[in-house]
């Protein structure tokens, strides 16, 4: 059996980088707006569910300790996800399904999800699966070979038998996809963002879910969303100097000019943490931001 680049990813899978559509302005809530996140014992439920079963899949799949850490949980889209995929080769599709033989939706996707590998720690993982040390390994943008995209596989499916295992109790399953898959689902998504280290490297691997599939990992007392919390979201431009004395004379109407050019990237930010690079737009006449790209995480002490 051959496995090709794009094996595993479905048809409306991460876009290719040379053909990629342009991403679409939607309209964010003005600065200070308070938008629904995951709460702080949604999040402390989650790493006390996933940190521990994801290393241990890793250890068992790659035969080496990795660290793994839940850096972020954040709300998204499933397009907004795949669009802001650094480099396709190295995004997997997961496929949500009955866990029991018996059940008669048995042999069916219910869903997918997807596990993006950042480059940082894809590169150093493949030279450790290779025979290599994996921490002299430069990260690299590059597409992934067919072969090393067979090889890297065992980071996904480290990921889904860590999600199965958490949904054991609602009867669900997580595989990696082995062909192209349709199965999606309507509604918010959930992005958890694991931090990974692993033998002098750490990077980045993002995993895309259903809200509702999230939420049936929670002890039962934590899955309803009105655990989360209300979090507040802005997006500014880079700070501008001013004196004092200017500052204090400011009306409305008057214009500060900034180092930043019109068509330059704002920072979002969530809590005060930033999160997203975006630019400034419009939709529906309504003020806007376009996310660009993810801000990578900050390193764990």
């Amino acid at each position: 059996m051959t496995d090709e680049v794009n094996s595993g990813a479905p048809t409306d899978g991460p876009p290719n980088r040379q053909a990629a559509p342009s991403p679409q302005v939607r309209s964010a809530p003005p600065a200070g707006e308070l938008c629904a996140m995951p709460g702080p014992a949604v999040t402390v439920a989650l790493r006390d569910v996933l940190e521990p079963a994801l290393a241990a899949a890793l250890r068992r799949r790659l035969s080496a300790d990795c660290g793994v850490h839940l850096v972020d949980i954040s709300l998204s889209s499933p397009q907004d996800f795949r669009r802001n995929v650094q480099e396709p080769t190295c995004c997997y599709t997961l496929t949500v399904g009955p866990l029991r033989a018996g059940d008669e939706r048995a042999g069916r996707a219910s869903g997918c999800l997807w596990v993006d590998v950042g480059a940082e720690i894809a590169h150093p993982i493949l030279d450790v699966l290779l025979g290599g040390s994996g921490g002299r390994v430069l990260a690299s943008d590059r597409p992934l070979t067919a072969v090393e995209r067979r090889l890297l596989r065992r980071l996904p499916e480290a990921t889904a038998e860590c999600l199965s295992a958490a949904l054991v109790q609602v009867g669900e399953s997580v595989r990696l996809a082995e062909g192209p898959v349709a199965a999606s689902w309507a509604g918010p998504a959930a992005v958890l963002t694991f931090r990974l280290s692993c033998r002098g490297a750490d990077g980045a691997v993002r995993v895309c879910v259903p809200v509702t599939l999230l939420e049936a990992m929670l002890p039962s007392h934590l899955a309803e969303l009105g655990q989360w919390a209300a979090i507040e979201l802005s997006a500014a431009l880079p700070d501008a100097s001013l004196p004092a004395s200017e500052a204090a004379s400011l009306e409305v109407g008057d214009i500060v000019t900034t180092d930043t050019p019109v068509d330059g990237e704002v920072t979002v930010r969530l809590a005060g943490v930033a999160k997203f690079a975006a630019r400034l737009g419009a939709c529906d006449g309504h003020r806007a931001i376009t996310i660009t790209r993810p801000l990578l995480p900050p390193k764990q002490d």
